[in-house]
């Protein structure tokens, strides 16, 4: 069967459902309802030998006890705002609405957002290439967001080894939105190190000490970020914790902006999306809280890495990153694809 539906866990008295999707190779993506989360991604590397290559917790257990202690967000649907935003900035909307906060800075959405919420199916397609969507209303003055949002995610695997998330929400207030997935990838090997990144970027953010853009764009061409051609990931590259929002260059949605190789596996990951920029986001140690589901994985030494497609972190104060306000009644819309295949031509 190519969707196969089956029960989770259960949160906040709610079932907590998984979704299965299998194309006609084999692989399977399998997606849960908490959070919207994309769960799993079982693919075959160039020897045949399946593997994972999404890590995250086990159980859902371990997702919830993750929030508790280390948020990393795995594999989540991330809203209603991704990244930071400084909450106490100058912009009209800021003044008229105070967002959640600690220390002036919301991060992912809220104290409870999109990421801990227990989404439902709305629709599940069985065909060749299959589908699930899921849809949350987040209520008017949630984490002190104006409007009524209603949001729907909608994961679809192709034939050809790729995963495409479409994004859409209508919201009956002016509001702000900038969603994105946090999938943790690593391409089956031990560790990051070893893989290879190339970003099809025109410049990164400046970031401060709160990891706030400054709204500075820097060059990356000869500095330890530049990716715009394939470069190996080292200790030195990745720094204690890769954490920076690159600017993608514009080109249309199927010209590859991301790329990441394991030469071991020959696993490739292209990421082709519509949005203007990415965070790339790689810690040096995952702690989990529960049981990781990923077996041979050195968690203490650069294990997986993150690409959030998004506008800018804090876009709404600064007016020369693209615009995350969204009009009463208007329709955002956000599409990525992450498109695995085998790359034995590599070096």
């Amino acid at each position: 069967m190519p969707v196969k539906i089956s029960p989770f866990g259960t949160y906040l008295g709610d079932q907590v459902l998984k979704v299965a999707l299998v194309n006609n190779l084999g692989t399977i993506a399998e997606f849960l309802t908490f959070g919207a989360t994309w769960h799993s991604f079982i693919i075959a590397d160039k020897k045949g030998i399946h593997t994972d290559v999404i890590i995250g917790p086990k159980t859902l257990e371990g997702y919830k006890d993750q929030f508790d202690n280390l948020p990393y967000f795995f594999g989540s649907t991330v809203g209603r705002h991704a990244g930071r935003v400084h909450c106490e900035g100058e912009h009209p909307f800021l003044q008229k609405h105070l967002l959640t906060h600690k220390n002036g800075i919301q991060l992912h959405g809220g104290e409870k957002g999109f990421a801990k919420k227990n989404w439902s199916i709305e629709k599940v397609d069985e065909g060749a290439e299959p589908s699930v969507t899921f849809f949350y209303k987040s209520n008017d003055g949630e984490e002190g967001y104006p409007g009524e949002l209603a949001t729907k995610v909608t994961y679809s695997l192709s034939s050809g080894n790729a995963i495409t998330i479409d994004y859409q929400a209508v919201s009956n207030k002016d509001t702000i939105v900038n969603l994105t997935n946090h999938a943790y990838f690593n391409l089956g090997e031990t560790k990051l190190i070893g893989h290879s990144l190339n970003i099809a970027c025109d410049a990164r953010l400046e970031l401060g000490a709160d990891l706030l853009p400054t709204g500075k764009f820097l060059d990356v061409v000869g500095t330890p970020y530049d990716f715009t051609t394939y470069k190996e990931l080292h200790k030195s590259s990745l720094k204690v914790n890769l954490d920076d929002v690159f600017i993608l260059k514009k080109s249309p949605l199927d010209v590859a902006k991301i790329k990441l190789l394991a030469p071991a596996t020959g696993i490739e990951l292209q990421v082709f999306t519509d949005q203007p920029a990415v965070v790339v986001f790689a810690p040096k140690r995952l702690n989990f809280s529960g049981t990781p589901k990923n077996n041979g994985i050195d968690y203490e030494d650069y294990s997986a890495i993150c690409f959030e497609t998004q506008f800018p972190p804090d876009a709404i104060n600064n007016s020369s990153f693209p615009s995350c306000e969204l009009k009463k009644g208007e329709t955002y819309t956000q599409r990525t694809i992450y498109s695995f295949g085998i790359n034995t031509n590599f070096g």
